[in-house]
């Protein structure tokens, strides 16, 4: 029994802190504001403090989104903004190999949105994740089993 305290008590010092929801309150309203390089900063800061959330580079990259669709004509952003989108996913995927994660699934689908931020202010057809493709394959529900 002592052998399985102490191996769950040294698995939970290895799992990596997550932001406490509150600390996206001040970043966010910044952004809702319209104060979107002091959101970025902030955001940034958050991404520092807690490397393996993925909720930092999630509302960055929102961010930039925001950012861009304010001047379409740039594309200053482009990589920063995919970037971002990428480090969301690849840290929602690592969080979602431990357990299921609202948190991580909710972040889980930036690039997508990524693409198409990118995609609506150029003109340009969505890139997909891979090079050569025009974004994610259209996605079929799947049937309704049994009556409602």
């Amino acid at each position: 029994m002592l052998k399985a305290a102490l191996l769950l008590g040294s698995l939970a010092v290895l799992e990596a802190p997550l932001a406490d929801d509150a600390a996206f309150d001040e970043p966010l309203q910044l952004l809702y504001d319209g104060s979107t390089d002091a959101a970025l900063l902030e955001f940034g800061r958050l991404r520092r403090a807690f490397p393996e959330d993925p909720l930092p580079a999630y509302f960055a990259a929102l961010a930039l989104a925001w950012k861009l669709e304010q001047r379409p004509e740039s594309r200053e952003h482009d990589a920063a903004l995919l970037r971002l989108a990428d480090q969301a996913i690849l840290l929602s995927d690592a969080q979602l190999r431990g357990a299921p994660s609202a948190r991580a699934l909710f972040a889980r689908g930036e690039r997508p949105s990524a693409h198409a931020s990118l995609a609506r202010t150029s003109g340009a057809p969505a890139a997909g994740p891979v090079a050569g493709t025009r974004g994610p394959a259209p996605r079929r529900r799947p049937p309704i089993q049994g009556s409602i």
